[in-house]
């Protein structure tokens, strides 16, 4: 972490940015390797301090957020607009989103939780698309955001005065009812979000650019993931079921018709925004219904949608960078131009509609039993989600197609660069199959 914020103050005296971006990438990525070998040596619950944490929650959470800021610091060019803030907010943003998924007091959860929005919206209005919508879209992720999860603040000031503050402490509270846990789950279900709370998400990625997507799909959309298990486990025997089952229905519903709302979006980047809101539809469910494999399929769900969804930003700004537009029509043909390319296009789009060996594989087929077994009848539901799933992404893959595209006058062919983060992408996203005895270990 100190190395971390030496970087920062060092890049206002350092010129050349591709060493610094690459400096930062081999940071995050060595940090990576160290954790994964401490997990080894200690597993369970291993306190690093009185306010630091790693357990099995936080520790896939954590890789994941070195993983993907690390493609993010490689995708940085030389040319971006007041790089050295830039560099600084992206290191800030990294700092808030490790201290929110390794502290142990839930107050600093909340803080670090709100501070990390600050970031992202600087980024989309100061590097985002230049149209005054990116600061009407940052306004939109602060309201929905900050003031959904008010109810939680108050809340925790609640539980600090009975002196339960850490996340270990509450699952001794004996009057944590259906009422505390409806209100500290509703600021949560906003950052996931939820159908009807989802408005600020696609005009956030929209306007945001391609680095900022990234980090929204791979990252921050998990910290409220991440507190909701938190939460489930602290009013596992004092909520009532039944009073969650509103929730499991209407997030199975809003994901059905999202999913259908993907269907006639005519940019790609809303495309794959949208399509975010339905994975997260099957998350909130599945944990709801309070079984150990929805847990387990909403973990693995949410490592697997942060890699892959921040591959298929990553790819829609390729287009977007050789053709000026992201709009469908307007990107049709690629295939005549990189057919190489388009293979890539074929293996995530497949991977986001949960083809073996993947984690999003894997994750759905836990979620969709806990489901089942939660009632039969999901599966009207479910059935259709999946299909018009799979009909959308196949509509974004099928861009590929067609006749030469007349919009590419200044074509550029694909650096080994942007192959190598989509590579990374794609092999973590579904090699970690592999290893899927790790995590369900933890």
């Amino acid at each position: 972490m100190h190395t971390m914020v030496f970087s920062s103050f060092m890049l206002f005296f350092c010129n050349n940015k591709g060493k610094i971006s690459s400096l930062l990438y081999n940071l995050c990525l060595i940090m990576m390797m160290y954790i994964m070998i401490f997990v080894d040596n200690y597993f369970n619950v291993y306190i690093m301090n009185e306010w630091l944490f790693l357990n099995q929650y936080s520790f896939m959470f954590v890789i994941l957020t070195l993983l993907i800021l690390s493609l993010m610091f490689l995708s940085l060019g030389n040319n971006e607009f007041n790089w050295s803030l830039l560099m600084l907010m992206l290191i800030i943003l990294l700092i808030f989103v490790l201290m929110c998924f390794t502290t142990s007091y839930f107050i600093l959860y909340y803080l670090f939780f709100e501070a990390s929005m600050f970031p992202i919206m600087l980024l989309i209005i100061n590097w985002g698309k230049k149209s005054y919508l990116r600061v009407e879209s940052s306004l939109y992720m602060f309201m929905y955001t900050f003031i959904s999860s008010l109810g939680m603040f108050y809340l925790m000031l609640y539980l600090m005065d009975l002196g339960m503050l850490k996340f270990f402490m509450v699952n001794s509270l004996s009057n944590f009812d259906s009422v505390c846990f409806t209100i500290m789950v509703w600021g949560l279900l906003t950052k996931m979000p939820l159908y009807m709370f989802h408005f600020w998400l696609p005009k956030a990625h929209v306007w945001a650019p391609v680095y900022g997507s990234m980090v929204l799909a791979g990252i921050m959309l998990k910290l409220g993931g991440y507190g909701m298990m938190w939460f489930i486990f602290m009013g596992n025997n004092s909520v009532n079921y039944e009073s969650t089952s509103f929730i499991v229905i209407f997030s199975l519903y809003g994901g059905l018709y999202t999913s259908m709302i993907c269907m006639y979006q005519i940019d790609m980047k809303s495309v794959v925004a949208y399509s975010s809101v339905v994975h997260m539809s099957m998350v909130i469910s599945s944990m709801m219904t309070f079984s150990m494999s929805g847990m387990l399929g909403a973990q693995i769900m949410m490592i697997g949608h942060g890699i892959i969804s921040s591959g298929l930003f990553y790819l829609v700004n390729m287009n977007y960078e050789r053709t000026s537009s992201r709009l469908i029509v307007m990107n049709k043909g690629f295939m005549n131009y990189m057919p190489s390319l388009s293979l890539w296009w074929f293996l995530m789009s497949m991977s986001n509609i949960s083809m073996p060996f993947s984690l999003n594989f894997l994750g759905e087929v836990l979620m969709i039993s806990s489901l089942l077994n939660w009632s039969i009848y999901f599966i009207f539901i479910l059935m259709p989600m999946m299909y018009i799933s799979s009909y959308y992404m196949i509509m974004l893959f099928n861009v590929q197609h067609g006749l030469n595209n007349k919009n590419m006058y200044f074509f550029t062919q694909c650096k080994i660069k942007e192959y190598i983060i989509i590579i990374m992408h794609w092999f973590t996203g579904n090699i970690s199959f592999l290893f899927i005895d790790k995590i369900m270990d933890f």
